[in-house]
């Protein structure tokens, strides 16, 4: 398939990563959403070519990784039953197949959403560690550079806070 929705808009800024160094789009604009994925398909572009596949190969490796932090996750919850089950139905779900298909950001956004949420269980409830409290939010500012909705990750920072009744 060729481009589609905003799929140029990516191409766009990675052909200015590529000539200058900046994703410039032709209107002059600093386009800034998704910055370090952007840079992840200059890369590919870079290596394979500016094509549809380069471009959107970044993303289907994010979209297999998800199936991996997915079961890791549900595993360090739950048990592995449930990690397997997760990954499952995550590896046949239309939602990610479809979103890793897109020369965007939304399939790394994924991964490190759920990388966050995992790091955030593993290091502020189960082992506290300071540690592990940087990388949980170093973690959450990578996975906020490419969306909004990170903002959302906030009351799972709180959540260890309400486990031990502070």
């Amino acid at each position: 398939l060729g481009f589609r929705w905003d799929e140029d808009l990516s191409g766009l800024a990675v052909r200015a990563i590529l000539e200058k160094g900046v994703p410039e789009l032709p209107s002059g604009m600093i386009y800034l959403r998704g910055g370090l994925f952007s840079h992840l398909m200059a890369a590919s572009a870079s290596l394979l070519g500016f094509s549809e596949f380069a471009l959107r190969l970044p993303a289907a490796l994010f979209g297999v990784a998800l199936i991996v932090v997915a079961y890791v996750f549900g595993a360090a919850l739950f048990g592995r039953a449930v990690g397997l089950v997760t990954a499952a139905v995550l590896a046949i779900s239309f939602w990610d197949i479809d979103l890793s298909r897109y020369a965007r950001f939304y399939s790394a956004f994924s991964v490190f959403y759920v990388l966050t949420l995992y790091a955030i269980w593993q290091f502020r409830v189960r082992t506290p560690s300071t540690a592990g409290s940087v990388l949980c939010v170093a973690l959450a500012v990578i996975t906020l550079s490419l969306h909004d909705l990170p903002y959302s990750l906030a009351l799972a920072f709180f959540y260890p806070l309400l486990l031990r009744g502070q």
